[in-house]
């Protein structure tokens, strides 16, 4: 039996997903070896986005406020979805 993890996490960053916060996700999510995360746009639910690979996370082209919907499974998946959950809701650049 596959145990899944879904939450919700909000663009806080003003500038939107670019290569900064999508690195960040993308390292955090990495650290869980042994965890499959997907990231999804409410947008286009039908699409799949792994949430360790950097292009594809800045391809969802999300801005500030936008929803992104965390997917976890396997080992640690609350852990995980919680770790990538906090990098979209605090991510933010000081100018």
């Amino acid at each position: 039996m596959i145990v899944m993890v879904q939450i919700t996490a909000y663009i806080k960053s003003k500038y939107g997903i670019h290569v900064r916060p999508a690195a960040a996700i993308s390292n955090v999510a990495k650290e869980f070896r042994d965890t499959k995360i997907v990231l999804i746009d409410p947008d286009r639910p039908n699409e799949d986005i792994d949430g360790k690979i950097l292009l594809s996370i800045i391809t969802m082209n999300r801005k500030c406020g936008d929803p992104i919907v965390i997917r976890t499974y396997d080992k640690n998946e609350q852990a995980a979805a919680d770790a990538v959950a906090k990098v979209i809701n605090e991510f933010e650049i000081v100018d």
